[in-house]
């Protein structure tokens, strides 16, 4: 940890407000304000860094993202960005040729743009990989097909139900055909944490990829207590290049109070649980007050119901746990308000993505006031919203402009690996125009980065992250750039330096641009 820093001759964003200087001792900042009074305040020895006319902002925030899964992502097959399922089928055999010797995982398809316009199928899996087991995620993570051999193991066939809050893709006979959605996904993850574990050093890459975005914090969300331990056993040893602090996932609740003391070191943190409580629009399973306008049969489906939400809450409490809850749909998040309403949270709770808000429910939003953790990046990605929802609804979707008029200060995330981890992605789509809807959702620049810096800490539960305010810790992103604008157009190439707690971390490559 660095004695005593200075940065200088710059423009500095702290998260509230520009400043010519900061000083940082003992890893915290103690004065940010004019270059003569961070000069008289600067103790002998300390320092200097001269920023020589460039921009720096606090140390970045990513709010929600999957680390095991973002590890895994990694390791597996990547099919972001595929437009067909013949690309598909291209990847994953290539993949598989190049590790021929057990499970194929992958994910990142959309079907969307498919010409053959359908999901991949188990048929397609068996053509591509033969016997192997086999099962690739839909970018959203609610929604994955499994290969017919997999299906056997996992015991899915066609007397299988469907379980509550989850849905088994079926072909016109009612033969499974590989689709599983949301909490049919349940064996499938358990049988991918199994066969395709995530290794400790696959999560520090992770880690280290952020670092090199400038994210000097994320929020990992939807732990395992195995992903957890992992993690804490690398910041034992050293610290790590970004700190994470976690919500584990509902079902492993009762293991919060035991994982919070074990796992509290200066690169790790256990504050919350995360419940997810609907699915996402891509495939159909957010829960909507009205049909799908793409599918009039459709409205989604709830993950829990009203009674198991409320004793997620009830417990959540009895343990000091904030609750994070995934809600997309509007009829989602108005049952999460319900529950809010019903059961005061000891801790103020977060929403994630609140994707859907109609007037009246942002109405309750204003009152119950939770955290909101949203997704810029899903504003460039979901590119079919008024297909799928109409043009008059989607006018409601990823309100972030109407989240900062209506008093909320929203914190920003990627959902990695259902988007890019750069948060200079997010920060620029938060700024762009949304065409799709007519939506006048676009925020400053300054905004922007607050979605990502000083937003962003509170929701953590870690308020002196993402500043540059004294009291705050001295993380700091130095920029090639000259201004806010010219970083956001040059994208995650503009990171030169990145100090953490006031020291710098090693000289990284910079990371891909846009």
């Amino acid at each position: 940890m660095g004695n005593a820093t200075e940065w200088t001759n710059g423009r500095i964003f702290t998260g509230q407000r520009y400043v010519a200087a900061v000083l940082g001792e003992e890893g915290r900042i103690v004065v940010a304000g004019s270059a003569r009074a961070v000069r008289r305040a600067r103790p002998t020895g300390a320092e200097r860094v001269d920023l020589r006319g460039r921009l720096a902002v606090p140390g970045l925030v990513d709010a929600h993202l999957h680390l095991a899964e973002s590890a895994r992502a990694a390791l597996g097959v990547n099919l972001r960005g595929t437009r067909s399922l013949r690309e598909v089928g291209d990847r994953v055999q290539r993949w598989a040729d190049r590790h021929p010797r057990g499970p194929v995982v992958g994910g990142g398809w959309e079907e969307a743009g498919f010409p053959e316009h359908r999901y991949p199928s188990a048929r397609d899996l068996s053509d591509w990989v033969g016997d192997r087991p086999a099962a690739l995620y839909r970018v959203c993570h609610h929604a994955a097909v499994a290969s017919s051999s997999l299906l056997d193991v996992l015991e899915i066939g066609p007397d299988s139900p469907d379980p509550p809050g989850g849905r088994i893709g079926r072909a016109a006979d009612g033969t499974p055909d590989g689709m599983l959605f949301d909490h049919a996904l349940r064996p499938l993850q358990d049988w991918v944490d199994l066969s395709f574990s995530t290794r400790p050093e696959a999560i520090w890459d992770v880690l280290d990829t952020a670092a090199r975005y400038g994210l000097t914090t994320v929020g990992a969300v939807s732990a395992s207590p195995a992903e957890v331990e992992a993690t804490v056993g690398l910041a034992v040893r050293s610290p790590l290049p970004a700190r994470v602090v976690f919500y584990l996932r509902a079902d492993d609740r009762q293991r919060f109070s035991e994982l919070r003391k074990r796992s509290r070191t200066p690169s790790t943190d256990v504050v919350g649980v995360k419940v997810v409580a609907d699915g996402a629009f891509g495939p159909r399973t957010a829960w909507l007050a009205r049909p799908y306008h793409d599918r009039r049969t459709e409205s989604g489906f709830p993950l829990r119901t009203d009674s198991d939400l409320r004793a997620i809450l009830s417990e959540s409490n009895d343990a000091g746990a904030a609750l994070a809850v995934h809600a997309i749909g509007d009829r989602c998040l108005a049952a999460t308000l319900d529950a809010f309403e019903s059961i005061r949270p000891a801790r103020r709770p977060r929403i994630e993505h609140a994707s859907l808000t109609p007037p009246t429910l942002r109405r309750r939003l204003r009152t119950i006031r939770p955290f909101l953790v949203v997704q810029p990046g899903f504003v460039r990605s979901d590119d079919w919203i008024v297909e799928r929802l109409g043009q008059r609804r989607a006018r409601w979707t990823y309100a972030f402009a109407s989240f900062l008029r209506d008093g909320h200060a929203p914190a920003g995330s990627s959902d990695s690996p259902v988007e890019p981890l750069d948060p200079w992605l997010g920060i620029a789509s938060a700024v762009g125009a949304r065409a799709s809807t007519g939506a006048p959702e676009r925020v400053s620049l300054e905004s922007a980065l607050q979605f990502y810096s000083a937003n962003g800490g509170p929701v953590l539960g870690h308020s002196a992250v993402g500043s540059l305010e004294p009291g705050s810790v001295a993380d700091v992103v130095v920029s090639r750039a000259n201004t806010l604008r010219s970083a956001v157009s040059i994208g995650s190439r503009n990171v030169a330096r990145v100090y953490r707690d006031g020291s710098r971390l090693r000289p990284p490559p910079a990371p891909g641009g846009r």
